[in-house]
């Protein structure tokens, strides 16, 4: 059926991604277009059920004159929207292909039908690929990249690997929804000083402190919600590359978990979940990179080592850029807000994604849970200022209410 299309292909995008240590900015588009082709071809087959986002998303009118004939297969015309479309965003095009043909013919449906069918998805995917090529990312790579600033305060690479800025442009692509980053922008009011009497060093001493009085599960947490997809770990000066899934995949894969075991979610609401929630990450993301790099904010382990203690390190790996807001909180805030409504608030479930690594599973009273425990993971692990948490907080829940309001209401 046409729901587990959504789960199986999602969850494939995800293990594609893992395998090229996708960074979580790119990730968010990687999972936002082929969900909402996929969710714009069920919309063709059944307008009655579900509308288009035409009119509702920046720049995206609808997939208009395709035509539909009775007795096509929703399931093979999602299955051909997600697929077509993922085939344009992620790397390696050969693991989708196998994938298609192998999914086709466990349907054993009449091959003029799937022919017919997978022709409509084909057609939306289309569509929605020509419409992502105006979306400005491809512009973003012939943008002048970042220079870092000899102002106090301002971001640097970190270590132990001092990467180059992750993106520094991101923000310059289209939203899907949200009308202006300025709108919901969250403020940093406080002023650059590394006296201790200073406000400044206090915010980031609570970080070392914090490191030094960290209760096993805050470490626990601080892991387990770590999600840096690309990184080397080290001991002593010698790497090791790691592979893991990124934020997005994280989240994706919490959705998969609940559409698959929850009986009362069909598959117009869980293609609307989906593309929802891919929405919702990826205007998160921007709006959170867009006061990411307006304010430039140096990074705990930057401030901490050079004015507090310079042997100290975080738990985890700081990724390379600025600090401020917490894109792992606004964007967990921006699709729980939004889950809160298309699922339910307080609506219960296990999270077994690292399962398989041995970190065992997380029971979740509800989404804004787990965005609570994503949003303080990153203070736990030594990579945020409390501040960053909770504006990105602040901001998550402005974007995702945003993003009801225009697109779920």
């Amino acid at each position: 059926m046409a729901k587990k299309v959504l789960v199986e292909w999602n969850q494939r995008v995800i293990d594609i991604m893992r395998l090229d240590g996708i960074n979580p900015v790119l990730a968010t588009r990687m999972f936002s277009y082929p969900n909402i082709a996929a969710y714009e071809s069920l919309a063709a087959l059944h307008p009655g059920e579900l509308s288009s986002f035409g009119g509702k998303l920046h720049g995206w009118s609808g997939a208009k004159k395709i035509e539909i004939a009775p007795g096509l297969s929703a399931e093979v015309a999602v299955l051909s929207a997600y697929y077509f479309t993922a085939k344009a965003m992620v790397y390696r095009e050969d693991m989708l292909d196998s994938a298609y043909q192998n999914h086709l013919q466990r349907l054993k449906l009449e091959e003029k039908m799937v022919k017919r069918s997978a022709q409509v998805g084909k057609e939306v995917a289309s569509k929605i690929i020509a419409w992502s090529k105006t979306d400005g990312y491809k512009e973003t790579k012939g943008m002048p990249y970042y220079i870092i600033s000899n102002t106090p305060g301002a971001w640097v690479p970190t270590p132990p690997e001092y990467r180059s800025a992750l993106e520094p442009n991101w923000d310059k692509l289209r939203t899907f929804v949200i009308d202006s980053l300025e709108s919901v922008s969250v403020p940093f009011e406080i002023e650059f000083d590394t006296t201790q009497e200073s406000a400044f060093y206090e915010l980031a001493n609570e970080v070392y402190l914090a490191s030094k009085e960290r209760a096993y599960e805050d470490s626990l947490l601080a892991i387990y919600w770590d999600d840096n997809p690309d990184l080397n770990t080290f001991k002593g000066h010698v790497p090791t590359p790691r592979r893991h899934i990124n934020p997005a995949s994280h989240w994706i894969s919490m959705i998969n978990q609940v559409v698959s075991q929850d009986s009362s979610i069909n598959v117009f609401d869980a293609a609307t979940i989906y593309a929802t929630a891919s929405i919702a990450f990826f205007d998160a993301n921007l709006c959170s990179w867009h006061d990411k790099y307006k304010y430039n904010l140096i990074r705990p382990v930057t401030y901490i080592r050079k004015y507090i203690d310079p042997d100290w390190m975080p738990i985890i790996i700081t990724p390379p850029f600025p600090e401020y807001t917490s894109a792992h909180a606004s964007c967990s805030f921006a699709v729980a807000t939004v889950l809160n409504r298309l699922v339910g608030e307080n609506y219960s479930f296990v999270d077994s994604t690292h399962l398989e690594m041995g970190w065992g599973v997380r029971n979740l009273s509800g989404f804004n849970e787990a965005a609570s425990q994503v949003a303080m993971s990153r203070f736990y692990g030594g990579i945020h200022y409390m501040t960053a948490c909770k504006a990105g907080q602040k901001q998550g829940d402005m974007v995702g209410q945003e993003i009801i309001e225009k697109v779920v209401e």
